[in-house]
């Protein structure tokens, strides 16, 4: 039962983190918006 419920709470955080990644690129998305660029992926760093 104390298993369970520490993988609930560790799936729930993963689902948490996540979201905020998410958040975070839809963040940084916004300068193209904002700028009206275009958006190429292959321009991107991803480090």
């Amino acid at each position: 039962m104390i298993n369970d419920m520490q993988n609930a709470k560790i799936d729930l955080i993963k689902k948490i983190l996540n979201y905020a990644n998410i958040a975070d690129v839809s963040y940084a998305m916004l300068h193209y918006i904002n700028e009206n660029e275009i958006f190429d992926i292959r321009e991107m760093n991803l480090e």
